[in-house]
């Protein structure tokens, strides 16, 4: 397992972090908002796989990200991780499920594309008269027929 010495801390390949001031391994978070492993160094939250990426991943194109190859967030181990650009990341994302798709697939999706469809035709009908017809509020319905939502049809 390789380590890297960063001020009064080594970073391990496996994504952990030992404290040499307390003699200890750190326990960090998990951030419940996005899931990703972190720890308290120096006063400031660093993300786990930031930190190994940088400690031993060398990035010659000087790419923004660090991509999970398998899609575990929480696997900070070095063979999972790559530099990446943003693009490459979140399809990678979509791809491992870690993002959900888009439209009908979405697991929140109240509407099908073809009621989308329908909707978008229903010109002489105000937005409340529509969302009654289709059992959404009536928010949601201005938010299709001006494209802020289902913007893909």
């Amino acid at each position: 397992m390789l380590q890297k010495d960063i001020g009064n801390y080594i970073v391990y390949s496996d994504g952990k972090v030992w404290s040499k001031t307390r003699n200890l391994f750190l326990e960090g978070r998990i951030d419940y908002r996005h899931g990703y492993h972190s720890y308290r160094i120096d006063r400031k939250w660093k993300l786990a796989h930031r930190l190994v990426g940088e400690c031993f991943i060398e990035n010659p194109k000087n790419l923004p990200e660090i991509n999970h190859k398998d899609g575990n967030k929480l696997n900070n181990h070095l063979e999972n991780l790559e530099w990446s650009t943003k693009s490459y990341n979140m399809n990678h994302a979509y791809a491992t499920g870690l993002c959900y798709t888009q439209g009908e697939n979405h697991p929140k999706s109240f509407l099908t594309e073809k009621q989308v469809k329908e909707i978008r035709e229903l010109k002489n009908l105000t937005q409340s008269q529509i969302a009654k017809m289709y059992g959404v509020h009536r928010a949601l319905i201005g938010k299709i027929l001006n494209r802020k939502t289902w913007k893909h049809i």
